[in-house]
C-alpha cells in the first residue's frame, strides 16, 4: 500500500480555507485458503481524491463550515474481471464549536454519492454525516468521541461498494513527561450495497509511547477485532483477533 496525502489551511480574517488532495495505491498478493492458493490481485486498485472546506467564525466559539470532496477510483485493466472504475463526492455542512474551554466539538451532515461507469453496478447515494467531540477533563488527558458514515470500495467483485458507519472513542493521557497512553474501542456496521448483506465489527487496543528523547521513541500496542456477518448472503467470516506490534520510530 502507498499513500500520500497534502492539504494547505489559511485563515483570511474571519474565513478559514482548507484545500486538500490524496493519492493511494493498494496492491494484494496470493494467499491461502481451505489449502488453496488464491489470486487477490483483483482487489488492486487506486484512487486520487480532492478535498476543500469553508468555514466562518460568527463568533470566537462558533463556526459554521461547508466542506465537499471529490474522488475517482480504478482498477487496473490487467488484473479486473469487471469494470468496478467509478467517481463520486460527499458534501457537508454543519458547526464547530466551543462548548467551554475544557469541551470543544464539531457536527456535519450532508449527502455522499459514488456512480459507477459499468451499469451492473447500481448508483450508490445516501444520507452522510461526521461529528466529533473532544473533552480535556486534565491537561495531562483527553477524551475523544467520533462518529461518521463514509462510502468504502467493494471488497469482492459483485460488490460495488459498502457504507460504513462508525462510533469510537478514544482516551489519551500523559502518565509521565515522556510515556504516552492510549486506548479506544470503536463500533462498525459495514452495509453491502448490491447483496443482502451487512457485517457488524468491533476493534478496540491500548498502546504506550516512550519517548527516548526528542528524536527516538518505542511503541508497544495490543488491538483486538470482532466481525458477524448478517443478512442472506452470508458470505463473510466470522473471526476474532488479537494483534500485538512493537516498533521504533524516529523523528528528525
Amino acid at each position: 500500500m502507498i499513500t500520500s496525502y497534502a492539504s494547505l489551511q489559511q485563515q483570511l480574517g474571519a474565513v478559514g480555507l482548507q484545500v486538500g488532495g490524496n493519492y493511494s495505491v493498494f496492491r494484494y498478493g496470493r494467499t491461502r485458503v481451505a489449502n488453496q492458493v488464491a489470486d487477490l490481485s483483483f482487489r488492486d486498485f487506486r484512487s486520487v481524491g480532492l478535498d476543500g472546506r469553508i468555514g466562518y467564525h460568527v463568533s470566537a466559539s462558533v463556526a459554521p463550515y461547508v466542506s465537499i470532496s471529490y474522488n475517482k477510483a480504478s482498477y487496473p485493466e490487467s488484473s479486473r474481471t469487471i469494470d468496478r472504475d467509478s467517481h463520486g463526492y460527499q458534501l457537508l455542512g454543519g458547526v464547530a464549536v466551543e462548548l467551554t474551554s475544557l469541551l470543544v466539538g464539531q457536527v456535519g451532515i450532508g449527502y455522499i454519492s459514488q456512480k459507477f461507469g459499468n451499469a451492473v453496478f447500481s448508483d450508490v447515494g445516501g444520507f452522510n454525516y461526521r461529528g466529533s467531540l473532544v473533552w480535556t477533563p486534565t491537561t495531562l488527558s483527553t477524551v475523544t468521541l467520533q462518529a461518521n458514515r463514509s462510502l468504502q470500495r467493494g471488497p469482492t467483485i459483485g460488490v460495488a461498494g459498502v457504507i460504513q458507519s462508525e462510533v469510537r472513542v478514544g482516551v489519551d493521557h500523559e502518565l509521565l513527561r515522556n510515556l504516552i497512553l492510549h486506548a479506544d474501542v470503536g463500533y462498525f456496521d459495514v452495509g453491502y450495497r448490491g447483496i443482502d448483506r451487512s457485517d457488524n465489527r468491533l476493534n478496540g487496543g491500548v498502546s504506550a509511547r516512550y519517548a527516548l528523547n526528542r528524536n527516538l521513541s518505542i511503541t508497544l500496542s495490543e488491538a483486538y477485532s470482532r466481525q458477524r456477518p448478517g443478512g442472506a448472503s452470508i458470505t463473510g467470516r466470522s473471526y476474532d483477533r488479537h494483534q500485538l506490534n512493537a516498533g521504533v520510530a524516529i523523528q528528525l
